[in-house]
């Protein structure tokens, strides 16, 4: 009984996470590089556990790279 309460508490979360996440960061992402006035050119997932990401965009004419943090509730922080 208790195995079955706790996937029935705990399923929908851990497919939220691996469904849905990757997409809100992709998003927020894009949105963050389009806002600057860059080109998102590849986006590498490093960490699953961590939400950690490699970006590769254009901006101005020239290729940079950053690496993106994502927290529990998805706010991002830019290195």
């Amino acid at each position: 009984m208790e195995l079955v309460l706790l996937i029935i508490i705990f399923g929908p979360l851990i497919l939220f996470e691996v469904l849905v996440g990757p997409k809100i960061c992709n998003r927020k992402i894009y949105n963050h590089i389009n806002d600057l006035g860059g080109q998102v050119l590849d986006i590498e997932k490093l960490s699953m556990r961590e939400k950690l990401y490699c970006v590769n965009y254009s901006l101005n004419g020239k290729t940079e790279k950053a690496i993106v943090r994502f927290d529990i509730f998805y706010e991002d922080m830019w290195k």
